[in-house]
């Protein structure tokens, strides 16, 4: 649409609605002056003292609630606003500061097409940081070259971190707000509707900063955090009907979806939106009004019987979250799930209106590799933004939980040692981390849990060892390590081998079970080209497709021997020896051992239905022996 054709403005009130300034003090005090007044030792407390203020005109004014910060309500396509922030220590301790830019509540509109519309759905927002007044925008055209060309239509949340030294120079922080040209009339309110508008709340948080040093070292205030707060959710997605199977409905920016079953919806429905907006916020909790819409605008009402699932990105890190759908409270795993380390919630319902979430904002630490700690330290949340400088690293005492892909995808990372309090290993916690070599396991006595892909594809790990403490280790949680020649053994406790567990893992070179496993996934040691020998404890009773079978053509496998030590055959997936008796197995015939003659003519009779043996000749069929 040319640009041209849009003769009416755009309204929005861009009002700041919120300054909080959460000013957390270490738990220790220090002394920080000692001075001599007429013999009497007057000893002063350190304060936290931060203040944030805006330009106006040619002073720097304090923003203070309900401040208005832009200057026009007149909104069209091109236009930009800028706003910059100073922000100042005004107290005697260093400090970190967090400033979190995004819509705490917005109100839809009609367009010209009487369509209903989100402002937010066509606004770019974005914030930078420059490092002097100076180099803020002078006028609309430099602030948007400012942001640059990467700014994101709907950004959630917009976040500016940096620390300030006590006595150090200030800083600021610039937020944008711009409408690209390429809007049309699709966000062009009708005349005698109400106008769309959106209310952005600005909010900083400071915490105290290692820095100043007492007697005892710089680390006093090592506990000063920061808190996580969750997301603003405000967007409307649409798509249409599948045409069998569920439909979903994606926001790409925020990964939010709705997934509706094919028997839920009516036949007149073939087209389905997903709105969602922010109605109440704060610190403690959030109130999102999540409804769904066909295309007449009219609510979907989904069939008895039925449930929806919507996926929520509301925030990572957040602790004892409780869900309300009106007045009725949730119930955690059947009616709700929510995932800290993802940040989605996700509500299973069959009828919707505003669902009320509460919650305690985790608080959270940095330290100087950048690796944030929550939880007084007790979980490691995220090292994604560790420098390529580091090569090793130690994970502090008392934590307890590394989350879902906290060191995912570091290809520096060689080193990490772990403390022995440690109870729980995410999913994806060291996925792909390609260059680890060394990791010390088998120490953790405490460690129960080893999460999915957890370690998937750790081309540099040669050694390892598990702890006889674990009881859980997820699927595919040592995949993929080609260079792990260690002979393992499986705990006690583990009694369940997940899919895929150890699939390429090409110079593994043993592996012995020390407990009752009952069930060995598909794929589990598929590939594992060094194994000689493998023996199945009694107590399982199914082995998964391919579980010990063999992909990679040209290569020498090893394996000579699998024992079953169960009076009964467990029940075989399909093609489970695959390949093991090629000629290409080092010239081997592959020995298959069982417990008596009944479990002797199972197996011929499983090798000559699905054992997929047909590749091989018949003296390289396996043989089939009961044990002396």
């Amino acid at each position: 649409m040319k640009k041209s054709a849009v003769k009416k403005s755009l309204f929005l009130n861009l009002t700041s609605l919120l300054l909080c300034v959460a000013l957390l003090i270490g738990t220790t005090f220090a002394w920080f002056t000692d001075t001599a007044s007429s013999g009497v030792n007057k000893i002063i407390a350190g304060n936290l003292d931060i203040e944030v203020s805006s330009k106006v005109g040619d002073d720097w004014v304090p923003i203070q609630e309900s401040t208005s910060l832009f200057s026009s309500n007149l909104w069209e396509p091109g236009h930009t606003e800028y706003v910059t922030l100073k922000i100042e220590n005004k107290g005697t301790l260093a400090f970190n500061y967090r400033v979190l830019v995004s819509p705490v509540n917005e109100t839809g509109g009609i367009n010209v097409y009487d369509e209903e519309f989100l402002l937010s759905d066509y606004l770019v927002f974005k914030t930078t940081e420059p490092s002097t007044i100076d180099s803020t925008p002078a006028d609309r055209n430099a602030a948007r070259e400012l942001a640059g060309t990467d700014m994101k239509l709907n950004q959630i949340d917009l976040t500016q971190t940096g620390s300030i030294l006590s006595g150090g120079a200030p800083q600021y922080v610039t937020l944008v707000v711009y409408v690209p040209e390429t809007v049309g009339n699709e966000a062009n309110y009708k005349t005698g509707t109400t106008p769309p508008e959106i209310n952005l709340g600005i909010t900083v948080y400071a915490a105290q900063k290692t820095e100043e040093s007492d007697s005892f070292g710089n680390d006093y205030d090592s506990g000063a955090v920061l808190p996580v707060l969750p997301i603003k959710l405000n967007f409307k997605a649409t798509a249409p009907r599948a045409s069998s199977g569920d439909t979903t409905v994606t926001h790409a920016e925020s990964g939010s979806q709705a997934i509706i079953p094919q028997a839920a919806l009516s036949a007149g429905v073939t087209e389905i939106s997903l709105i969602i907006s922010t109605v109440e916020y704060s610190e403690k909790g959030v109130t999102y009004d999540i409804s769904l819409k066909d295309q007449d605008g009219a609510d979907v009402a989904i069939i008895s019987g039925q449930k929806v699932t919507v996926r929520l990105s509301v925030g990572r890190y957040l602790t004892n979250v409780k869900v309300t759908h009106g007045s009725t409270p949730l119930i955690e795993g059947s009616d709700f799930v929510y995932n800290p380390a993802t940040g989605y919630l996700t509500i299973y319902s069959d009828s919707f209106s505003p669902f009320s979430v509460t919650f305690d904002p985790m608080q959270t630490e940095t330290d100087e590799y950048g690796v944030i700690y929550g939880e007084k330290g007790t979980i490691l949340l995220s090292a994604r933004e560790m420098p390529d400088t580091v090569t090793s690293y130690t994970v502090r005492p008392g934590v307890k939980e590394i989350y879902d892909s906290a060191f995912s995808y570091n290809d520096t990372l060689t080193e990490v040692i772990l403390p022995v309090s440690l109870e729980k290993i995410g999913d994806y916690a060291f996925n792909e981390c390609v260059n680890l070599k060394t990791i010390n396991l088998g120490e953790m006595s405490n460690l129960k849990t080893i999460g999915n892909r957890a370690f998937r594809r750790c081309y540099g790990l040669e050694t390892l060892e598990l702890p006889s403490s674990l009881t859980y280790i997820g699927p595919a949680a040592f995949s993929s390590c080609e260079n792990l020649t260690s002979s393992l053994v499986i705990p006690a406790g583990v009694t369940v081998i997940e899919e895929h567990l150890f699939e390429g893992c090409y110079k593994l070179s043993g592996v012995t079970f020390a407990g009752d496993v009952t069930s060995i996934g598909r794929n589990a040691f598929k590939s594992c080209e060094s194994l000689t020998s493998l023996v199945i404890p009694a107590s399982v009773t199914t082995c998964g497709n391919q579980f010990i079978a063999f992909e990679r053509l040209g290569v020498t496998y090893h394996l000579t021997s699998v024992t079953f030590l169960g009076d009964t055959l467990p029940t075989l997936g399909t093609s489970v020896f695959l390949h093991a008796s090629r000629p290409a197995n080092g010239g081997n015939q592959l020995t298959i051992y069982v417990k008596n003659e009944t479990a002797r003519q199972a197996m011929l009779d499983y090798l000559n239905r699905v054992g997929n043996i047909t590749s091989a000749t018949p003296d390289k069929m396996p043989q089939v022996v009961i044990l002396p």
